[in-house]
């Protein structure tokens, strides 16, 4: 699962991803490659000025991810979890880092255009 969301993105043009992967999947390159492709979305499509991410701190296959895509570490949080809360490391990336440290597989997104009205962009 991966989402991105934001608050008011036409004007702030930030927004924030969060992702799930179930353990049999993890340790394959599946989660950058997820991380790749909203940032991707979210830069190329949205016009996004920066994204943020965070992570609970004893999550560190997920800060590693964040990491290798090219986030950088941006202070620290507390969120909710199930048995209570937690601290969160907090990640971002700016366009300009995403367009120096992007890799990996191409991405293509297609039909795109006809939606833009929807997330409140000119076509």
């Amino acid at each position: 699962m991966q989402n991105l969301l934001a608050y008011d993105f036409a004007r702030l043009r930030v927004a924030a991803t969060g992702s799930w992967l179930s353990i049999a999947h993890q340790g394959k390159g599946i989660g950058k490659e997820m991380r790749r492709a909203v940032l991707h979305f979210a830069f190329t499509e949205l016009g996004a000025g920066a994204i943020e991410s965070t992570a609970f701190t004893d999550n560190t296959a997920s800060q590693r991810v964040s990491l290798a895509v090219g986030y950088e570490p941006n202070g620290v949080g507390t969120s909710q979890r199930r048995d209570g809360v937690s601290d969160t490391q907090r990640f971002r990336i700016s366009r300009q880092r995403w367009e120096d440290t992007r890799t990996g597989l191409p991405i293509q997104v297609e039909g795109f255009e006809h939606c833009r009205p929807t997330f409140g962009l000119e076509s």
